[in-house]
């Protein structure tokens, strides 16, 4: 099946296919970082269950226009939720789409998942799902640790895929001061987010998951094993069930 693309808000670059049969339900997917943005497996799954799928670039990645983190990646995503009331065009074939009142559903996978729990309480977001997502930035992984994954593997590895204004912007995040959802327990509703975390993720720590959501009242949906790559976790049907059930709370 052949993903369309389209931009929203001037900059951001986003796949998207529609659904299967005529739906208004909508689910934007906030992608993981580093890696590529090949998402159509999981694309035509959500088309055959009945829901437009989005994966936009953030700024300052990929094909989108912009500088990457000298401004809180959720406001990427904001900007997507709020574009989706108005009429968007594929690329590839010129044609026009428009979906009348989006139902809309973020979910967020690894560095994702920030962008996803602080988008909870717009009014447009019926429901968040953060998988494997981060909470607390402050807890880092020895596994990845963001000196070594900004300074060294990203310039090496993935070259100007993601590209910072200032090379230390990234040490926001290490700080706690950007795109930290510790920082918003008060400005986020509880009641619309769902973790699914392994409890053998070794580079968002489970436990970080787990204190977020006792303290800020979320639900959290744990597996046994699969580590911190369970991004694909909403493809098994024992997963997705949750997931949908979810969505339909």
């Amino acid at each position: 099946m052949h993903v369309k693309r389209t931009r929203f808000a001037g900059d951001i670059v986003s796949d998207f296919l529609p659904p299967k049969q005529t739906s208004n339900k909508v689910i934007i997917f906030c992608g993981g970082m580093p890696g590529v943005p090949v998402n159509n497996v999981t694309m035509e799954m959500m088309h055959k269950r009945g829901y437009w799928s989005f994966y936009p670039r953030y700024r300052g990645t990929w094909e989108s226009d912009g500088y990457f983190l000298d401004h809180d990646p959720t406001d990427d995503i904001r900007d997507v939720v709020e574009s989706l009331d108005h009429p968007f065009t594929d690329y590839w074939s010129g044609e026009e789409f428009h979906i009348k009142n989006p139902e809309i559903y973020v979910v967020g996978i690894s560095f994702g998942g920030p962008a996803a729990i602080l988008l909870s309480s717009h009014t447009k977001v019926k429901k968040i799902v953060s998988i494997c997502g981060v909470v607390d930035w402050t807890a880092d992984s020895p596994d990845e640790p963001l000196d070594w994954l900004f300074e060294q593997f990203l310039p090496n590895a993935f070259g100007k895929a993601y590209r910072l204004q200032r090379p230390d912007d990234w040490k926001q995040l290490e700080r706690g001061e950007l795109y930290q959802p510790m920082n918003h327990m008060n400005n986020i509703d509880a009641k619309k987010i769902l973790h699914v975390h392994a409890t053998d993720d070794t580079l968002v720590p489970y436990d970080s998951v787990v204190a977020f959501s006792k303290q800020a009242g979320t639900t959290l949906h744990t597996l046994k094993r699969g580590g911190h790559y369970i991004s694909g976790s909403i493809r098994s049907w024992r997963t997705w069930r949750v997931i949908k059930k979810h969505f339909a709370s």
